[in-house]
C-alpha cells in the first residue's frame, strides 16, 4: 500500500475499491490512501477563499473535514466520481466557515445569504462599466433576478459585505480622540428623571388610601378598572356592569380626573398632576 502515497491519480477501478474497503472496514489505511491521492484537489479548492481575510491553515483543516464527510457519505452505485461528489462537501464546509468568521455579527445561512455572499462582488463587478462603491438600483435588480431573490435582500447583503466590523473602544476617525462608546446613549435615567419618578410614586402611595375622601365609589371603581388594571376594561363592560351609557361611564371618569388633578395641586404635587389627561 506504499505506493499509494506517493499516487497523485486514481483510476475509476482503484477509487472505488479504495472507498468501497474504507466503507466496510473503516481502516486508518485505505482513508489516509484516499486523502493523500485527493490532496491536490483539497489545495486547489481551498486557493479559492484565500482572500476572504480567515485563515488558510483553518481553511485547510475544514476541507479535510469536507472530503471525511464525503468519504463517509459517497455512494459508488451512483456512477459519479468521487472528486466530483467531494468537491461539494469541500466547498460546503470552507463556505462556511467562512461566513462564520468573516465577521464578528452572523451574516446569515441561508442558501440565499450564501449566493449573495460569494457571488455579488462578482456579479456588480461583471455588470458594471467601470466599478464604483455604490450599488446602483438597475444592477442590483439585475442581480436579484440571476440569483432568484430580491433586491432588498441584495442591497442589505452588499451593505454588510462594504461594511467592516468595528469596535465600541475604536476611534471614530484618526482626527478625533472619541471613540465609538463614547457617543452611545446612556439607557439609564437621568437624576432628574429619577426624583420626578420617586415623587410619583411616593405620592401614589401616601395618597392611595385617601382617594375615597376625594373620589365617590362609582368614580374610583372607573378609574380602577379603566385606567389602573391589567388588562383594562372597555368603556362598554364598565357600562353594562353599572347599567350606564357609555357616554355617561366617560363622562364620570373625565370628572374623576379633574377631582384627582385638582387634589394633587393642592398636594403641592403639580407632576403627578400634569400627567393625569
Amino acid at each position: 500500500m506504499e505506493t499509494f502515497k506517493k499516487t497523485i491519480f486514481l483510476t475509476k477501478s482503484q477509487e472505488s475499491d479504495l472507498i468501497a474497503k474504507w466503507q466496510e472496514f473503516h481502516e486508518p489505511k485505505y482513508c489516509e490512501n484516499l486523502l493523500v491521492a485527493f490532496k491536490p484537489l483539497i489545495f486547489n479548492l481551498v486557493k479559492k477563499y484565500k482572500y476572504y481575510g480567515v485563515t488558510y491553515e483553518d481553511l485547510e483543516q475544514e476541507a479535510w473535514l469536507g472530503i471525511c464527510t464525503a468519504l463517509e457519505k459517497y455512494d459508488a452505485s451512483r456512477g459519479v466520481r468521487f472528486s466530483s461528489y467531494a468537491k461539494l462537501w469541500i466547498n460546503a464546509y470552507c463556505q462556511d466557515y467562512v461566513m462564520r468568521n468573516w465577521s464578528i455579527v452572523r451574516i446569515g445561512t441561508t442558501r440565499i445569504h450564501k449566493k449573495l455572499f460569494f457571488q455579488l462582488r462578482y456579479l456588480k463587478s461583471k455588470l458594471e462599466a467601470v466599478e464604483t462603491s455604490y450599488l446602483d438600483f438597475k444592477i442590483a435588480k439585475t442581480i436579484a433576478y440571476n440569483l432568484q431573490t430580491t433586491v432588498s435582500e441584495v442591497q442589505f447583503m452588499y451593505d454588510r459585505l462594504i461594511q467592516k466590523d468595528q469596535f465600541l473602544d475604536q476611534r471614530i476617525n484618526e482626527n478625533f480622540e472619541i471613540t465609538f462608546i463614547d457617543m452611545l446613549e446612556d439607557e439609564v435615567d437621568s437624576v432628574e428623571i429619577k426624583l420626578i419618578n420617586a415623587e410619583k410614586q411616593s405620592s401614589y402611595e401616601a395618597m392611595q388610601c385617601q382617594f375615597y375622601e376625594f373620589l365617590n365609589e362609582r368614580e374610583f371603581d372607573i378609574l380602577i378598572k379603566h385606567r389602573v388594571q391589567s388588562p383594562p376594561q372597555t368603556l362598554e363592560e364598565i357600562s353594562l356592569h353599572h347599567g350606564l351609557s357609555k357616554e355617561r361611564v366617560r363622562q364620570i371618569e373625565k370628572h374623576a380626573v379633574r377631582k384627582l388633578k385638582k387634589a394633587f395641586i393642592t398636594f403641592g404635587i403639580r407632576t403627578i398632576a400634569d400627567s393625569l389627561i
